[in-house]
């Protein structure tokens, strides 16, 4: 029979494919219809010369996201504006980095746990490395070369070994490579450290969990305590918030899921905070 509807018995309304009339109708009406997005007026920060490329991290760990770019001229600077949280940002920051900035990258280089800024300079031929201090500012620059004319660059383990490694592309004439640098730092080790406040975190490295001891002088107990796992791209992977325990009890940290790798843990009480490196496998 050719009719759209057939009539089964009780008179439900079938289409031609068997399914009820009212079904189809119903799950209709639950398909999401796109919506108009729409934004407001911009609002425009001073950052140096020829902004060319920009990112968002917390360099300064207030749990706000910065911003920072690199600015394509000769003097060579990365501009830093620090986050409000409101969606608005502070004044720049200058810092000085190689020649002709044309891409950047944040990451936790040196495994402090505070985000360092990484540029790629086009006609300086290298990368510069600058150190966060952890409250938004960051240290002079070391140079490292690359290949010819680095336009972009990437942060990432590529052997392995917890540290994060640099990785640029290179457009220059006859170049057509890509330069790898393998970071052979001494991990440092997140400063202010836990342990050195009288705390402790075990078993590191751990699996799906591990237990922190709060130093007792951090907060009363049932204070509250918010804690945070950093990766090594200074991204925030986990966070959770309890009271802190009383003298000589443990703070479970629950981290089921979580890749296996370096991260940072970030205690916050208060105004103290607390960091330790931690290791997952």
């Amino acid at each position: 029979m050719n009719h759209p509807y057939l009539r089964p018995r009780g008179g439900q309304r079938l289409t031609a494919a068997g399914r009820p009339l009212a079904l189809l109708l119903a799950l209709a009406s639950l398909v999401p219809v796109a919506q108009a997005q729409t934004f407001g007026p911009r609002t425009d920060y001073p950052t140096g010369a020829n902004p060319r490329n920009v990112a968002l991290g917390d360099v300064n760990g207030d749990g706000r996201l910065d911003l920072v770019t690199a600015n394509l001229n000769a003097a060579g600077t990365a501009s830093v504006l620090l986050g409000t949280g409101a969606g608005t940002f502070g004044p720049k920051t200058d810092y000085p980095t190689g020649s002709h900035p044309y891409s950047l990258a944040l990451g936790d280089v040196n495994g402090d746990g505070r985000l360092d800024l990484v540029t790629a300079n086009v006609l300086g031929g290298s990368i510069s490395v600058l150190l966060g201090t952890g409250m938004g500012a960051f240290g002079p620059k070391t140079d490292y070369p690359t290949g010819t004319n680095p336009i972009s660059l990437v942060l990432g383990d590529v052997n392995g070994d917890g540290r994060l490694d640099l990785v640029t592309a290179n457009n220059g004439p006859g170049a057509n490579t890509s330069s790898v640098l393998l970071n052979t730092s001494t991990l440092s080790g997140a400063r202010p450290g836990l342990a050195a406040a009288g705390g402790a975190l075990y078993p590191n490295p751990a699996r799906a969990g591990f237990t922190v001891l709060v130093p007792a002088r951090t907060g009363a107990p049932g204070a509250p305590v918010r804690a945070e796992l950093v990766n090594t791209l200074g991204q925030v992977v986990h966070c959770g918030v309890a009271a802190v325990p009383a003298a000589g009890a443990g703070l479970a940290v629950d981290a089921t899921g979580l890749p296996a790798g370096a991260y940072t843990l970030r205690l916050r009480v208060g105004a103290t905070v607390l960091t330790q490196r931690v290791v997952l496998q």
